[in-house]
């Protein structure tokens, strides 16, 4: 179990949770103006490390770590490989022989490692997308959105059907990414690896752990131009109507300020209110739904709750929200 808990791969490496708990202490001291006692207060709530809401995001968290590892890696895996396999067949045979191109092996192992996660991460901006507009979708996310405390454990409050369709959408993603840059420089360079990880994500690995956190760390405005802050998800996941539709992004901005879904403000430590709420309809399919942290409850969650969402279509396309 320690082996697994130290995987890179993972959020619990402890040079993550070292780095991201570094992050956030300073930020309290810094820009919240808290004592070395209130910092540590803060970090260690025993109202949110003891809620029911974590309880939940914990048992989750253990189905993801030691349940739902393979299944994850064999939908990714079957997603990636035939379409790499077959779109590295027929390009070759479209493309024209000048567009190719001949580099260093090291520039173009840098080159294959950044277009691997704009791709992936292009991917994820549209699949997270897709799971606030499809009411399926949205029944199944909202089991991650139900959660009232954000801590790095709500990163795997995730309904099961979720990372299988988020990895299946990344895989296609990575592969056709691949396949065009593998068309064009034909040494097909591998991408650089850390751990097993792509470098661009070992090094996204170190800040995740404060995109579900009860600070909301902001970066300098020069850094959120290109990449998506903590406090830039923490507003994602607020029940505040006016946040709907808003920040789907996971590592790069550019795809909300492209697609206009960012949203940037200044929140305070404790001004954000998470989780979902019966009395709201910011939802582009309806409102969010409470959620009673019940595990059985969340895992039937997309199913119950489809008949009701899609009675709430019409009606919202007849009255769209304003978000």
């Amino acid at each position: 179990m320690l082996n697994r808990l130290q995987d890179p791969r993972t959020i619990f490496f402890a040079p993550y949770l070292v780095v991201a708990s570094i992050i956030a202490f300073v930020w309290l001291l810094r820009f919240e103006h808290k004592t070395w006692r209130e910092a540590v207060s803060v970090l260690g709530s025993r109202e949110v490390w003891l809620s029911q809401s974590t309880r939940l995001d914990a048992i989750y968290s253990l189905g993801y770590l030691f349940v739902m590892g393979v299944p994850i890696a064999a939908v990714e895996s079957a997603v990636f490989f035939p379409c790499l396999k077959y779109m590295g067949q027929v390009l070759p045979m479209v493309m024209p022989e000048e567009w190719t191109l001949t580099v260093s092996p090291h520039f173009e192992a840098l080159m294959a490692t950044i277009v691997t996660m704009l791709s992936i991460d292009f991917s994820s901006y549209w699949a997270h997308r897709a799971m606030h507009c499809v009411p399926f979708l949205w029944n199944v996310h909202s089991v991650h959105h139900s959660a009232q405390h954000l801590t790095p454990l709500t990163t795997y409050r995730q309904h099961p059907i979720e990372p299988l369709f988020l990895n299946a959408c990344r895989g296609f993603a990575a592969a056709i990414g691949l396949s065009f840059f593998h068309a064009v420089f034909v040494n097909a360079t591998p991408v650089i690896t850390v751990y097993g990880l792509g470098a661009g994500f070992f090094i996204y690995m170190f800040t995740t752990n404060l995109h579900h956190c009860t600070v909301p760390v902001r970066y300098p405005r020069c850094l959120r131009y290109g990449v998506v802050s903590p406090h830039i998800h923490q507003i994602h996941h607020s029940s505040d109507v006016s946040h709907h539709g808003r920040n789907f992004g996971v590592v790069f901005s550019i795809w909300d300020r492209i697609f206009g879904t960012y949203l940037d403000q200044k929140p305070g430590l404790g001004e954000l209110s998470f989780g979902v709420d019966a009395d709201n309809s910011g939802e582009p399919y309806g409102p969010r739904c409470v959620e009673s942290h019940s595990l059985r409850a969340s895992l039937l969650r997309p199913f119950t709750a489809l008949e009701h969402s899609q009675r709430l279509i019409t009606k919202n396309r007849r009255h769209p929200s304003s978000v």
